[in-house]
């Protein structure tokens, strides 16, 4: 498990700070889950929201221990999971968490990708 969550959080990191670097690429990126989820427009501003709070959170990962990440990354993850619940209806967050899941699963190499909820 803490070797699945340090892959992730580095896939995580290598992509946030991309999209950190580029306002273009991140609103692509939240264009690309709006169409994918089929936000409503008063969706959208709530999940740009919790996203950018999910990249500041996982940048304030990185700065902890290395013993102490696996267990902040869990946080960090179960947050943004309780987060997007709430701002999505049933059938977007299913697709949401199995994407989140899938993304896990193809970065790690791990077969089941379980949550750090």
């Amino acid at each position: 498990m803490k070797k699945m969550i340090f892959a992730l959080v580095a896939m995580v990191m290598m992509s946030v700070s991309a999209m950190a670097q580029n306002d273009k690429g991140q609103s692509a990126t939240i264009e690309r889950l709006s169409r994918y989820l089929e936000l409503t427009i008063k969706q959208m501003e709530p999940v740009k929201k919790a996203m950018m709070q999910f990249a500041e959170s996982q940048k304030s990962v990185e700065n902890l221990k290395p013993e102490q990440m696996a267990e902040g990354w869990s946080k960090v993850l179960s947050s943004h999971r309780r987060t997007m619940k709430k701002i999505l209806d049933g059938k977007q967050y299913q697709k949401y968490d199995a994407m989140l899941n899938n993304t896990i699963k193809n970065n790690t190499g791990q077969h089941d990708a379980q949550k750090a909820e």
